[in-house]
């Protein structure tokens, strides 16, 4: 396992992952990004994890699981109660980022559909939680 810190982006559409990492390789080239396309799968796997990310990254409409419902998920855990979840998706809407924070999310970050928009949002969303103290 490499000692670099990583990202867990949740996220089912391919074309904004590959935005997604775009903007980590640039900004964070350091970063290991693991990604998983079903939101399903996302309690399990950091369960399983050796190591937990020092983010996770959770797309809000996610085909099949919710995002919110993946979340509520993760909250459930003990083990998993500290980890930073940020929803990262495309909804403005005020009830989707009420839902998202009374469910748990530690961050709401809007994934711009411009990139120069969504580097900067995604950059300095990252700078924040890599410099936060981890969990003990």
């Amino acid at each position: 396992m490499s000692d670099f810190p990583s990202v867990l982006v949740v996220e089912d559409s391919d074309v904004d992952m590959e935005a997604i990492v775009r903007v980590l390789r640039r900004s964070h080239p350091h970063v290991h990004v693991d990604r998983l396309a079903d939101g399903g799968e996302a309690v399990s796997w950091l369960l399983k994890a050796a190591r937990l990310p020092r983010v996770v990254l959770l797309d809000l409409n996610l085909v099949g699981k919710d995002g919110r419902d993946v979340l509520r998920g993760i909250r459930r855990e003990a083990a998993l109660a500290e980890l930073p979840v940020v929803v990262l998706t495309s909804s403005t809407n005020p009830r989707d980022v009420e839902e998202c924070y009374a469910a748990g999310a530690t961050g709401y970050l809007f994934k711009s559909v411009d990139f120069a928009l969504l580097q900067s949002t995604l950059t300095a969303g990252i700078e924040y939680w890599l410099r936060q103290p981890l969990s003990s």
